[in-house]
């Protein structure tokens, strides 16, 4: 990332794991792992593109949201976090 903190290069067909519980019932929970197989934009008023959304595909999920999206493809949208790093030194 070029040193880029806060910033996750995001690929299609990237493996992702998700860090919280979206959909219990349709087995999008914490520690899923998927694939990205897309992402939805916006852009912004500099002209620069903002993911709005990531569709990952979740294997063993038989949800689907949008026929064409396909069965266990679920969007995700962004989770703004933060944390403290006390550096031990």
């Amino acid at each position: 990332t070029n040193d880029a903190l806060g910033l996750l290069p995001l690929v299609t067909n990237m493996n992702i794991m998700l860090t919280e519980n979206i959909a219990l019932a349709h087995s999008v929970v914490n520690g899923a792992e998927g694939k990205l197989v897309g992402l939805q934009y916006r852009v912004d008023e500099y002209g620069y593109k903002i993911a709005m959304c990531a569709f990952v595909k979740i294997p063993g999920s038989k949800v689907t949201i949008d026929p064409e999206l396909g069965e266990g493809v679920y969007p995700i949208l962004p989770v703004r976090s933060t944390f403290r790093y006390k550096s031990p030194h």
